[in-house]
């Protein structure tokens, strides 16, 4: 027993009935004890028995980890509805300095490079809600290889000619994916692997292949389950990481970088993306080996033709009187200048209650409604329910800053021709009420 004691650290517990011990191979022990009396009542010694809770605490620590990302899901919802209403406004404006720039190509360079500035920052309030696992982005079938390869290119131009970057990217199965965020995997690991490998030359490796995970490989690898996957990995000759620190790589704001080089956002936001594609991440790594990512993508079994991207000027109209409602006054201003700008006319109401009253006291006036969808007293889908009882016929379109469980198909479900995110676009608004007025048959 002396042994066994020597490879051992107990600490005394609240929650166990005696003791916790802890094996240096990470196994946990849960230590019960209960007194040896003869028919006297002398107590001569005791009686010792274990209990393996190692994958209770495992369990304990998912949980924790799970309401922890609930937590700061529940704070990115609220901070998104805000920060994208503040980013409407200053987009929309963008665009109409932008039309009025046409012709001073100096103050159009400036113009875009604060579209770009703002892009940025629209860009990191998705990056919040992916790894709250509050953003369902879209997927499609594709090719992930092409995709990854595209990636590259552009990690290529970001990370010094001291990374040699070695792909190894295999023909693949299609998979349901958003390139957007497939993108993004590649572009934060990579990034990663670059600050792993910057003090001296390095070489990061990309591979990909088809993999058939049988059940015992699922077994150890939960949120696999059998069948093929495409998987990715990525490897990098960097510095590697210690036991502790894969722990906790993929806690939002959790980072080994100096101050400047890094949000903590990265591998939490990877994470993220996985779990909206189904699939999962493994990390390998060891101080001074580096580091391994496997990514993991089940395979579409339907094989379907790409869809190729539609392109030209923005749709406008022909004078069609539009309702746009919206209780942020900038909003409702860069709104209405927008939609003339595209060639319709607009009234605008900052009040729920008083866009009822318009329809109700003349329902044919108004050819399509736009509301944002939260707004105090009634919300847009109170509002879009109210206005579908005066005319059923009124095409709506639902705006806003955080969709939240609100999805396209919900959306249409409860009456509401599209749902348009904000911050958004003179195209995609254009295009939206186009779609709007001029349903496919």
């Amino acid at each position: 027993m002396g042994n066994f004691f020597d490879c051992v650290r107990s600490r005394r517990d609240p929650i166990a009935s005696d003791d916790v011990i802890e094996l240096v191979d990470g196994t946990v022990l849960e230590r019960y004890s209960a007194p040896v009396r003869d028919k006297a009542g002398k107590n001569y010694g005791r009686i010792w028995s274990f209990r393996d809770i190692t994958e209770r605490r495992k369990l304990e620590a998912q949980f924790r980890q799970a309401q922890k990302m609930e937590s700061i899901g529940m704070l990115a919802g609220g901070i998104a509805h805000d920060f994208n209403n503040i980013l409407s406004a200053i987009l929309g404006n963008l665009y109409l300095v932008k039309m009025e720039a046409e012709n001073h190509p100096e103050l159009s360079e400036h113009v875009d490079n604060l579209f770009q500035a703002t892009q940025r920052a629209t860009d990191l309030v998705n990056q919040i809600l992916t790894f709250s696992r509050q953003n369902k982005q879209e997927r499609e079938p594709l090719r992930l290889n092409r995709v990854v390869q595209e990636a590259l290119k552009l990690l290529r131009s970001s990370v010094p000619t001291t990374i040699r970057i070695q792909p190894d990217l295999k023909e693949t199965p299609t998979v349901l994916a958003n390139p957007t965020a497939i993108h993004q995997v590649v572009m934060n690991l990579g990034t990663n692997a670059w600050h792993a490998m910057r003090e001296k030359p390095g070489t990061l490796k990309v591979e990909m292949g088809v993999m058939e995970v049988d059940p015992d490989f699922a077994g150890t690898h939960p949120g696999l389950h059998p069948g093929r996957y495409v998987r990715l990995s990525m490897s990098d000759t960097g510095h590697g990481m210690d036991a502790a620190t894969i722990e906790r790589i993929y806690e939002p704001f959790f980072t080994t970088k100096s101050v400047g080089d890094g949000t903590g956002l990265g591998l939490a936001v990877v994470l993220g993306i996985m779990q909206n594609h189904d699939g999962i991440i493994n990390v390998y790594s060891e101080p001074g080996a580096g580091t391994t990512f496997h990514l993991y993508f089940p395979v579409f079994e339907t094989e379907t033709a790409p869809v190729e991207p539609v392109s030209g000027p923005i749709p406008r109209g022909q004078g069609e009187h539009i309702l746009f409602v919206d209780d942020e006054e900038a909003l409702a201003r860069v709104g209405t200048r927008m939609l003339e700008r595209l060639g319709y006319k607009v009234t605008t109401k900052t009040n729920a209650g008083e866009a009822v009253a318009a329809v109700r006291d003349q329902p044919d006036m108004y050819d399509l409604v736009i509301t944002d969808l939260t707004m105090p007293g009634m919300d847009g889908l109170k509002l879009g329910g109210q206005l579908q009882q005066i005319r059923p016929d009124l095409p709506i379109i639902l705006t806003t800053g955080y969709s939240g469980a609100m999805t396209e198909d919900s959306t249409r479900e409860l009456g509401f021709r599209e749902l348009l995110a904000k911050p958004t676009t003179a195209r995609a608004l254009g295009e939206a009420v186009h779609r709007a007025l001029h349903p496919p048959a």
